[in-house]
């Protein structure tokens, strides 16, 4: 009621939101979530937008999607995300094409090898196992044959 985008929801709608950081941390999410869901006299909400790390987004996709909240990513990768039976409700505008993406940029600079650093977080872990699948599924001359090599 302030003017900014009052038109939009101009036939009654009331729209409640709450801002939380979740620094990454499943347990803080999850628990953040339960924080508004009883502040709301125990009713969940109707959707989700966040969280904004797949550690996170996992642990509330797990509760949210238990009482079919949608919830919808900006950023989360994890591949574990995709499996819609584990997570009927969860969406992301981003996806893991960043690894397709990555590796055909690797090949335009003609790359055949490459060591991957990665971390210990699910991102990480994600990032790399699809990485090593795209890249030692996909890396060939025309012929078909395997012209690089993946080290462990």
């Amino acid at each position: 009621n302030n003017g900014w985008h009052d038109d939009i929801l101009n036939d009654g709608t009331d729209l409640n939101w709450s801002h939380q950081i979740e620094n990454c941390d499943g347990t803080m999410a999850l628990r953040q979530y339960w924080d508004f869901r009883t502040l709301n006299s125990g009713i969940p909400p109707h959707g989700v937008i966040g969280c904004r790390c797949s550690s996170s987004a996992i642990s509330v996709g797990s509760v949210a999607g238990l009482e079919g909240v949608p919830q919808i990513s900006p950023e989360s990768v994890a591949f574990e995300l995709s499996d819609h039976e584990k997570y009927p409700f969860f969406g992301r505008v981003r996806s893991i094409d960043g690894v397709i993406a990555f590796i055909a940029m690797l090949r335009g600079f003609g790359w055949q090898r490459v060591s991957l650093i990665q971390t210990d977080d699910v991102y990480a872990i994600d990032f790399s196992s699809a990485f090593q699948q795209e890249w030692i599924g996909n890396h060939n001359d025309r012929s078909g044959e395997w012209i690089g090599e993946i080290g462990y």
